[in-house]
């Protein structure tokens, strides 16, 4: 893995003592390869569960080819989701998603600020 300096951004105003406030390494020394300051980017897919109107006669087949593979625009499911959560007087969407981290798309970089 790649070796990060550690900067005076690396220093936050709760502990302006010449170190990384996470890692604890001294100005001009490498970050610990665990230092949270140390990231990556990765694939994120999130799933949420919600009720959505459809056609009555509509079988799940037909509802998820007319969402997927047709016309639909996938940003309506915002407004359904808003529209969902305000009927149930929901006010977060944490009981109803779901994310999975499933892939890196990039390589490690520092970002101390």
């Amino acid at each position: 893995m790649a070796e990060y300096v550690v900067t005076a951004a690396a220093q936050r105003p709760a502990r302006e003592d010449g170190t990384c406030f996470y890692c604890n390494v001294p100005i001009g020394g490498f970050h610990k390869q665990d230092c949270v300051l140390i990231h990556k980017r990765m694939s994120v897919r999130l799933i949420i569960e919600y009720e959505a109107e459809v056609p009555a006669h509509w079988t799940a087949e037909q509802a998820n080819r007319y969402r997927n593979d047709g016309t639909w625009c996938k940003d309506n499911a915002m407004r359904d989701v808003e529209r969902y959560m305000e009927a149930k007087g929901r006010m977060c969407v944490c009981s109803m998603a779901r994310l999975d981290y499933y892939e890196d798309v990039g390589a490690p970089y520092l970002k101390e600020e």
